[in-house]
């Protein structure tokens, strides 16, 4: 099994979280570069809505939006339902979005039958993990 550490410099257990949070989105952007899309260096936010990656498909110009999680356990409900709310925002501006949830380790089991239940069986969204 593959293991990806991030470490900080961090002395504050916090502080530590939130570099290291830092760090994973600045690399999830690199990879999503690497997988074609159009990826903006910030976050951005809307209305107090932030969205940790915005871009593009650069072939078919659908717009992105990505949420980062790099967790010690699973990542529960909550915080999978904030990121739907947000990505269903912009999808009803435009029903092409392409909503990303990345996850380390995984979401839980009740974030997950949400997933399964909400996104999974709906084929007018594209939402995926």
């Amino acid at each position: 099994m593959l293991e990806l550490k991030i470490l900080s410099t961090e002395k504050a257990p916090q502080a530590q979280a939130n570099a290291r949070g830092r760090l994973f989105e600045q690399l999830m952007r690199a990879v999503l570069r690497k997988y074609d899309y159009e990826v903006l260096d910030i976050s951005v936010n809307y209305s107090g809505m932030e969205i940790d990656i915005e871009g593009s498909d650069k072939i078919s110009q659908a717009p992105l939006y990505a949420e980062c999680k790099f967790y010690d356990k699973s990542i529960d409900s909550p915080a999978f339902q904030a990121f739907y709310g947000k990505y269903m925002s912009r999808w009803r501006r435009n029903n092409r979005a392409i909503g990303l949830f990345i996850a380390i380790p995984n979401l839980n089991s009740h974030a997950l039958g949400f997933y399964k239940e909400t996104c999974e069986s709906d084929d007018g969204i594209t939402v995926r993990l």
